[in-house]
């Protein structure tokens, strides 16, 4: 299938069954993948196949098919990896297009995550060892951490703190904190 019938058939499913203002359900999916497909720069792939799209296009079209699919909770693992850092931080700014403008939701797991990238999402999940150590804002995740005792070297990202905190190896306390955490 080419990137265009894939996201055509994605918005068929959910398109009304009524005419709408004398338009069918075939006319509206081929609309709304347009400018799906345009605000997620695949206009040039619209009658390529999947499979000889790039890794990064292919990323997009399934961003494109939550959206158009009417989906508000998606889930993505490893959806980074693999991807230059700039290509990873266009993913996130996709997925945070994507929630902005569908109302959906999205789970990422997000390793090597950028300070750019961490500052796109609206909660934070740590988990440690299978158990949640923090589920917030953000914004407040590395505060809480630091507040507990551990230290933050000026030249990590919050991301890259968060993850030396589910590290024995990697994590440090607080000076006159070693004790205490």
């Amino acid at each position: 299938l080419t990137v265009g019938q894939t996201l055509e058939f994605a918005v068929s499913v959910r398109a009304p069954i009524q005419n709408l203002q004398g338009i069918t359900r075939t006319e509206y999916a081929k609309a709304m993948t347009k400018v799906v497909i345009a605000v997620f720069g695949l206009s040039h792939t619209y009658s390529t196949k999947v499979k000889d799209v790039t890794e990064d296009e292919r990323k997009r079209v399934s961003i494109a098919e939550i959206i158009l699919s009417g989906a508000s909770l998606a889930a993505w693992d490893k959806s980074t990896q693999g991807l230059a850092p700039t290509e990873a931080l266009k993913f996130v700014q996709s997925l945070r297009l994507a929630a902005d403008l569908g109302s959906s939701s999205h789970v990422v797991a997000a390793y090597e995550a950028s300070e750019a990238m961490y500052g796109l999402f609206d909660r934070t999940l740590l988990l440690y060892e299978g158990r949640q150590i923090f589920y917030g804002s953000s914004s407040e995740a590395k505060g809480f951490f630091e507040r507990q005792g551990w230290y933050c070297h000026p030249q990590q990202g919050s991301a890259e703190f968060l993850t030396s905190i589910t590290n024995p190896t990697e994590r440090q306390p607080r000076r006159d904190m070693e004790n205490r955490v």
